[in-house]
């Protein structure tokens, strides 16, 4: 397994140097228009590899209920409390190192109406481990926000035969989400005819 990456050093520099009240405006508002919610009221909120803290910030700062941090650099730790502290110590807001590979932790944390964890999964060192993982959070009903990186060309066409934008794939789940189980199981058997038929025809 290889090593996750340390970022923490530079998010110290970022809470340092660049955050200011625009940025956390900005923050808000990512949240709100990807989640499309006016706020987080009555919301559970987990951060997962939380790194500055930004966005935990936002989501406190948008009403949530519960708000809950972690990284499993401590600099990001350190970067998290900063902002905690400056926002004066809300007791719905907890912060502590750890990784989302730790099975203990997993067990033991429960689940949130909102999972978010942006740019991380692919950082941690073993990236389907800490997918697999961050899904076991989720509330039935719930949201996972996540960012990984995505190996598409110029003309969005994946390796594995998807095609398209994040912002096409973001609405094709909306509407397949929705359908009831016999047509989403027509889907995939018309989807998985087309590209096992386009793998033949490559050789």
């Amino acid at each position: 397994m290889t090593k996750a990456f340390d970022f923490g050093k530079n998010w110290q520099s970022f809470i340092n140097n660049y955050l200011n009240d625009e940025r956390i405006d900005e923050a808000k508002k990512s949240l709100c228009n990807f989640l499309e919610m006016e706020n987080l009221k009555r919301k559970t909120f987990l951060d997962v590899g939380c790194g500055s803290g930004l966005f935990s910030l936002a989501a406190i700062k948008l009403g949530a209920e519960k708000v809950v941090s972690f990284d499993v650099d401590p600099y990001s730790v350190k970067c998290a409390e900063a902002l905690y502290k400056n926002e004066g110590s809300p007791s719905n807001w907890q912060i502590f190192e750890g990784s989302i590979l730790d099975e203990s932790l997993i067990k033991s944390i429960g689940t949130f109406d909102i999972v978010y964890s942006w740019g991380v999964l692919h950082h941690t060192g073993d990236m389907w481990k800490a997918i697999d993982n961050v899904c076991h959070l989720v509330k039935k009903d719930g949201l996972l926000y996540i960012a990984i990186y995505n190996r598409a060309d110029g003309l969005a066409i994946y390796p594995d035969g998807r095609f398209g934008p994040s912002k096409f794939w973001k609405f094709e789940k909306r509407i397949y989400s929705k359908l009831p189980l016999f047509l989403q199981n027509v889907i995939e058997f018309f989807v998985m005819s087309f590209l096992i038929l386009a793998y033949i025809l490559t050789f």
